[in-house]
């Protein structure tokens, strides 16, 4: 963490640069009668402020490239909170259908593999509409670790009772 000390007129006493979710930071901190104060803002933003001036509160400073690291100027671009949302969607979503030799195709939500419809089980809850979001195998290796958990937990609880009741007998 880099610090920089400024005067105590009001303005920032240090400021820090620390990562976080994959991209930097910039903190400004003050004390005004005993009082803390904090500014908060990413590096990137920072940086576009400092060369264009203030961005509006409605509009998110974005990496073209996509690497968060990368705060130069020429990588940086002004977008609405909802284009940035769009571009996320598009770049991570994949197709949850596809046609394979003929075979219409699913992707499991769990394992993320594309396969047959006929490997998802029909949704039990919302009315039975549509298949479930995780093939077959995946549920049941889900249910199998949590009927186990269930297991682990009534045992525990059991003998945590006995103890308690041997405790009171005291």
């Amino acid at each position: 963490m880099k610090q920089f000390e400024f005067d105590l007129l009001g303005k920032p006493q240090y400021e820090y640069l620390e990562k976080a979710k994959g991209f930097y930071t910039v903190s400004w901190v003050w004390h005004i009668d005993g009082v803390r104060y904090q500014k908060r803002m990413t590096r990137g933003r920072y940086v576009y402020q400092e060369r264009y001036g203030v961005v509006p509160s409605n509009l998110c400073v974005t990496h073209e490239n996509g690497v968060l690291t990368d705060d130069r100027i020429e990588n940086l671009i002004i977008k609405t909170f909802m284009e940035h949302g769009r571009n996320h969607l598009s770049d991570h979503r994949e197709l949850p259908h596809k046609i394979i030799s003929g075979v219409e195709h699913r992707l499991c939500g769990k394992c993320r593999n594309f396969l047959p419809l006929l490997k998802f089980a029909k949704r039990t809850r919302n009315k039975g509409k549509g298949l479930n979001p995780w093939c077959m195998k995946c549920s049941n290796d889900n249910l199998a670790s949590k009927e186990a958990r269930l297991k682990y937990y009534k045992k525990y609880n059991k003998k945590r009772k006995r103890l308690i009741l041997d405790l009171s007998d005291n």
